[in-house]
């Protein structure tokens, strides 16, 4: 019986944002992205207000992320165990245990889903002779949106020809 993590399936993915494994964390003076599966989630009450610590972990290890004022009150609901999980965050020395470990103070969250959509450079769909036109556009208008910011473009293969086609909004 083969047991993985429950981070492994969404590594090769996830690591195209965050390109470090857990352990491998340091501390830099610039923002960092740091990915992994949210194992538990507390609330507690510091000297500044609430603060959510997060558990996260993939197969090389495990970090506590701090996430706290407006952005905790932006993204708390998203903020739950069993899931991954993104973070733009700050990696500092961990002061407040003798300068062992780091500390990690979250700038931004984003669920898997949505670091596909925030950070997508485009989408590009390929369809054959046997496409149902009719149905597809019924498709792609239900999750058309105003603020649309992915380009998209239709690629049509046959026996004789492919082509290209960057349909419109409409």
């Amino acid at each position: 019986l083969l047991i993985c993590h429950p981070f492994a399936p969404h590594a090769a993915e996830v690591r195209q944002f965050a390109k470090k494994n857990l352990a491998d964390l340091a501390v830099a003076d610039y923002k960092q992205w740091v990915a992994g599966f949210v194992t538990s989630v507390r609330s507690i009450m510091g000297k500044r207000g609430r603060m959510a610590i997060v558990l996260l972990e993939d197969e090389t290890g495990k970090v506590e992320i701090v996430v706290s004022g407006n952005l905790l009150e932006q993204v708390g609901a998203d903020l739950k165990p069993d899931q991954i999980l993104l973070f733009d965050a700050k990696v500092a020395k961990d002061e407040y245990n003798g300068g062992q470990g780091l500390r990690i103070h979250a700038e931004g969250v984003y669920r898997l889903d949505h670091a596909r959509t925030a950070f997508a450079r485009s989408l590009s769909l390929t369809v054959g002779p046997d496409c149902d036109i009719d149905r597809l556009k019924t498709l792609l208008q239900a999750h058309r949106q105003a603020d649309n910011r992915i380009p998209f473009s239709i690629r049509y293969r046959n026996q004789q020809i492919s082509a290209q086609l960057r349909p419109g909004h409409d």
